[in-house]
């Protein structure tokens, strides 16, 4: 099984380099699997150092229209000929439980992979929250975050997931794209599986944190039997 785990950076080198220690946490912990990691930046050689310290691949890219940043991203990820794509944000982390789930689910041959709620956390105001997903007309939707494309998917649609010339709503362009070439998805509750996806806000963000209906407070302490409870400390 090979994966490739990409995102897509802007500033924020603190947390990319807390991202980047939880994404060698995954690779260390399941050495059975050929796992690569690309990343696509917009600093030059700043973003580039920061990334390649870390022994991830890296291409430049300029950060807007941020659709074609990603689909650049994209297409680079075509060379490295995995059996998926895992797509994760720059501020968003996955515990080792919640790969694992992921892994099975590749394993069995799921077109694309992808939770239905996460939990977020703001460092600005230290809020701590369950969002349950969408509750509204599209409730049982699946979310972008921590979504997993199968090659023969991405094949049909030609690697041009987003919408080109976008800098914000990314996410609805892409599910589109996918509709048409995915037969076989899964999407999963975290909550009822036990497991953890976690987006950190800050105050440099496309979208930022906001009280919903739909978000409910949990206590910091919840992440203390997690691998990612020293995320929390250090941001």
């Amino acid at each position: 099984m090979r994966i490739v785990i990409t995102t897509l950076i802007w500033k924020r080198p603190k947390l990319v380099n807390v991202w980047c220690k939880a994404i060698q946490r995954i690779i260390n912990s399941f050495p059975e699997v050929d796992i690569v990691v690309l990343v696509a930046g917009s600093e030059g050689d700043k973003s580039r150092n920061l990334i390649e310290s870390h022994g991830f691949d890296y291409i430049e890219t300029p950060n807007q229209p941020l659709s074609n940043k990603a689909n650049r991203r994209l297409i680079a990820c075509k060379n490295y000929k995995s059996d998926y794509v895992l797509f994760l944000g720059s501020d968003d982390f996955i515990n080792n439980k919640t790969f694992d789930f992921i892994l099975d689910k590749m394993k069995i041959g799921h077109d694309e992979i992808a939770p239905m709620d996460l939990y977020y956390y703001d460092t600005v105001s230290k809020s701590f929250v369950y969002c349950e997903g969408y509750t509204n007309h599209r409730k049982g939707e699946q979310l972008a975050i921590a979504r997993s494309v199968k090659r023969d998917v991405l094949n049909k649609i030609g690697w041009q997931m987003f919408d080109p010339n976008k800098t914000k709503g990314l996410d609805s362009g892409s599910k589109k794209r996918l509709k048409s070439a995915v037969q076989n998805p899964y999407y999963y509750s975290i909550k009822e599986n036990d497991l953890f996806i976690l987006d950190v806000k800050t105050e440099t963000n496309i979208t930022k944190f906001q009280r919903r209906s739909n978000q409910h407070n949990v206590s910091i302490e919840k992440l203390s039997y997690l691998e990612e409870h020293h995320l929390i400390k250090s941001l």
